[in-house]
């Protein structure tokens, strides 16, 4: 008997295969002998039920003819791992029938492993992004590695999710089903990419999980990873943990004691004894850290104070620190002056549960009450209560001073306060001029005198040279300063104010303006400094048409021919003449027009114009000359000026041209730009959602006589052009005719009266009028404002009031009028209803600034023992 064992090997090797993968081996024996023979196959008693379970033997038993072949088929399946190699268990034995010679048994030798895909997580268990500042998202990686010999698929799912199939065992790769690789899961705040896919074998696949962090609040999630034919008895479910926390960054804001730990902390001043040290105080309603009095005369140092910023919480916060100046009338203004307090450092960065210091240095400039407010901002920062610490700042300076108002502008080189006018053509005419002012104030107490050196120069003209102006505490005055190049070119001429008593403030001024040469230039625009010549339609109500003309001037030797480009213009726009001929120092109006039948915004639109030098040709010198022949003197010269003033508004054709080539020409300007600005709309409205739900009828309570009671409302301008309007009262039934209601720009009465109702009462007389009382019905129903402009997209607050004069039921209507109204809206007309009633007795108080005027002892306590302020709209002051 001869085996043959297939492919050379000296028994069956499977080799390796996944657990309940199928592999079949085939093998031969050839009896060569002269007898026929019976084979059977015996397994180790002892490993007999391990064999039968993995392996089947086909045939098992049988006969084989002398000079034949007998095949065997071997078909291993594992449902479990299974190893052994060179495994000698299963003998086949011969036996020759006829002769009962049985050969020796020849041991069938065989390799074969099944495996279970081998996996490894990384990071273990789960993924913890840790705090993480609310708005701002992080990225982390898990690594599903393949420990295994074979490719595995494996997919993610949120645990506990319903209808996700589970993944198919694959044991032949090229007929395996094609899974989509990649895609993403949602799971609240995470975001978990490439949750489907194939890991190769000794290969890592990548999943990315991304944690957006939206509230304060702590975040968990549980995902299910499915890995294709892994050990469920060893892992049943695959289970990964996501974690994070939502932190919002911010420091601590309203602990006094620990911000201010070098600084003293008073509840308030002492009136009666100047401050001598810098100290903090925290009666409401201004928290305010008041530097000492400092003495501005460069000898001693400035006075500096550190501030403790720290931060209490778990992520590390970003604080921008900054110091705005503010005016002496608790700096409602935003007046730019030299700052009198510097804070350094402008930006903080504090880890978690640190804290770093800000200084705040007091530099006064001049003579006056420095007031400031210190904030300090952490960037990103949500939690209404950290996320900013904010206090007042105040000293006095003993130095004059005066600070620029206008302009606002600061060179980026020098830090001079810039006056940069737009670049503009050179014109020989007294046009060629433009004016900026310069605007300074007196903020302190004392009279303070400016002196100006001035560069030499030309090109600029200044109110100020060589002038000693003098400011009163209080007073501002507006210097000007022209600009009218003679020379084309850029022009930079510096100004230098100093303040006499006071060496230490010097502020400088840059002129800067550049001047070009053209040859057409467009006269009567307003001139924008990045944008050059502009055209400003404003609002246009859709339908009307709005017509603007300016002037294109010829200012050279030659003619010139202009067209303005018919692609650039919007089809609102029409330009006449739009082509044209300009003869040598002579202009041409141009007509703009603007008209919309629908609802538009027209912004930077630009319309650019071919400028071209040319010369008439000389056929044209003929007919002329032809033309002359046939008429008078007189006809032919005013034809003949027709004919070269030509645009395209005329019935003749254009004379015939060549253009002149200009060696000089601006590569810059090649033509000319206009900048058209135009919106169109009607005016639409939405009134307050509380009167639209009383149907636009409005009760006041029964209110005491000579007492107010106030309603509030707002009105919304819904469209994009200003929207007019104006209220009136009016008695039930009143028709509100457009003409009955007064605009702000045909009456010079003040809002509060122009709303009051001129309906009047009954005439009978009253106690009141018998004693000599005047009692004015027509201020018992008042609206403030009463007329007025609403800009676009913007609302209006109204206030009605109610201040009955006698005791009686009334009913008014507050009609309202508003121009331009869009034909779908009608006119907003409200119902009030209110009542009157006489009290049993009334005390007439002339009014008392006692309270607001802070002339209360801040340390008098109230009638129940408590210090503070009182409250003025609760209570009235009778002074003697």
């Amino acid at each position: 008997v001869k085996p043959e064992w297939p492919e050379g090997n000296d028994g069956i090797d499977f080799g390796t295969i996944k657990v309940n993968q199928q592999m079949v081996r085939n093998f031969s024996i050839s009896n060569e002998g002269k007898y026929p023979i019976t084979f059977d196959f015996l397994i180790n008693n002892r490993k007999k039920r391990f064999y039968n379970e993995i392996l089947k033997i086909e045939p098992m038993s049988g006969r084989v003819e002398s000079g034949e072949k007998q095949e065997f088929t071997l078909s291993a399946q594992a449902k479990r791992e299974v190893h052994f190699n060179n495994s000698s268990d299963i003998k086949l034995v011969v036996l020759e029938p006829e002769t009962q010679d049985k050969q020796p048994a020849l041991p069938i030798k065989m390799h074969f492993r099944s495996v279970f895909s081998k996996f490894a997580m990384l990071p273990n268990h789960g993924v913890d992004f840790g705090p993480l500042e609310t708005g701002t998202d992080s990225e982390k990686q898990i690594e599903i590695e393949n420990d295994g010999v074979f490719d595995f698929q494996y997919q993610i799912f949120e645990a506990g999710s319903d209808g996700v199939e589970p993944l198919q065992e694959v044991f032949d790769e090229k007929n395996a089903p094609n899974i989509e690789e990649g895609g993403e899961l949602e799971l609240g705040p995470f975001l978990i990419t490439g949750i489907r896919g194939v890991v190769p074998a000794k290969g890592k696949k990548i999943i990315k999980v991304r944690f957006k962090a939206g509230e304060i609040r702590e975040y968990n999630r549980s995902l299910e990873i499915d890995i294709c034919q892994r050990d469920k008895l060893q892992f049943p479910r695959v289970l990964y943990e996501l974690m994070g926390e939502g932190c919002s960054p911010g420091i601590v804001a309203s602990n006094y004691a620990s911000i201010f730990e070098e600084q003293s902390v008073l509840r308030r001043l002492d009136p009666l004894h100047p401050l001598t040290s810098n100290a903090f105080t925290i009666e409401e309603p201004e928290r305010v850290f008041h530097f000492a009095p400092v003495v501005a005369n460069g000898k001693n140092p400035s006075p500096k104070e550190r501030f403790r910023i720290s931060n209490p919480y778990k992520v590390p916060c970003n604080v921008s620190i900054s110091v705005e100046i503010k005016g002496d009338e608790g700096g409602k203004g935003d007046e730019k002056k030299e700052p009198a307090f510097v804070v350094t450092p402008e930006a903080l960065h504090i880890p978690p549960h640190e804290h770093r210091f800000a200084t705040v240095q007091f530099n006064p400039q001049g003579l006056s009450t420095c007031t400031a407010v210190f904030t300090a901002t952490v960037e990103r920062g949500t939690h209404e209560p950290s996320k900013c610490l904010t206090f007042g700042l105040t000293g006095e300076g003993i130095l004059p001073s005066i600070s620029v108002e206008e302009p606002t502008e600061r060179d980026s080189e020098t830090s001079a306060v810039l006056l940069n006018f737009a670049r503009m053509p050179l014109l020989k005419n007294d046009k060629n001029t433009k004016t900026k002012t310069i605007v300074l104030r007196n903020d302190m107490t004392v009279l303070a005198t400016a002196r100006f050196d001035m560069d030499d120069t030309t090109q600029f003209s200044f109110s100020g040279r060589g002038k000693l102006i003098d400011l009163n505490p209080g007073e501002s005055v507006k210097l000007t300063v022209d600009y009218h190049p003679s020379e084309a070119g850029v022009h930079d001429v510096k100004i230098a104010m100093k303040i006499l008593q006071n060496p230490f403030e010097m502020t400088a001024f840059r002129l800067l303006g550049e001047c070009f040469e053209q040859d057409v230039t467009l006269e009567g625009l307003d001139m924008s400094e990045s944008k050059g010549d502009e055209l400003q339609f404003g609002d246009v109500v859709i339908g009307k048409t709005v017509v603007k003309t300016f002037k294109m001037a010829n200012t050279s030797s030659l003619a010139h021919r202009f067209e303005w480009k018919e692609d650039d213009i919007p089809g609102q726009f029409k330009f006449i003449p739009r082509i044209g001929h300009l003869q040598p120092q002579e202009s041409k109006e141009i007509r703009v027009s603007f008209m919309s039948e629908e609802t538009s915004k027209l912004e930077d639109q630009k319309v650019s114009c071919t400028i071209k030098k040319i010369k008439y040709v000389e056929e044209d010198a003929k007919d002329g000359e032809e033309e002359k022949q046939n008429e008078n003197k007189e006809g032919a010269a005013e034809s003949a000026k027709k004919t070269v003033n030509w645009d395209d508004t005329m019935e003749a054709d254009e004379p015939n041209f060549e253009e002149v080539e200009d060696e000089n020409k601006d590569a810059e300007n090649p033509g000319l730009d206009l900048v058209m600005h135009a919106v169109a709309d009607n005016s639409r409205y939405e009134l307050d959602e509380t009167i639209t739900k009383m149907q636009n009828r409005i009760t006041f309570a029964p209110t005491m006589m000579f007492q107010k009671r106030t309603f509030r409302f707002t009105l919304k301008n819904k469209s994009t052009i200003s929207m007019p309007f104006s209220w009136r009262f009016g008695e039930t039934g009143d028709e509100f005719k457009p003409e009955s209601f007064v605009f702000s720009d045909e009456s010079n009465m003040d809002d509060g009266e122009e709303g009051s109702m001129n309906a009047a009462e009954p005439k009978s007389l009253t106690l009141w009028e018998i004693r000599g009382v005047k009692v004015d019905d027509s201020k018992t129903f008042k609206i403030t404002p009463s007329n007025g402009v609403i800009e676009p997209l913007q609302d209006q607050l109204f206030t009605v009031q109610f201040s009955p004069m006698r005791a009686l039921h009334m009913e008014k209507m507050l009609g309202g009028f508003i121009k331009h109204l869009t034909s779908d809206q009608k006119q907003p007309v409200i119902s009030f209803t209110a009542t009157g009633l006489r009290p049993k007795c009334h005390f007439e108080l002339v009014n008392s600034d006692y309270l607001q005027a802070g002339r209360r002892p801040a340390d008098m306590r109230d009638t129940q023992g408590r210090l503070g302020a009182l409250d003025p709209l609760q209570y009235r002051v009778l002074e003697f």
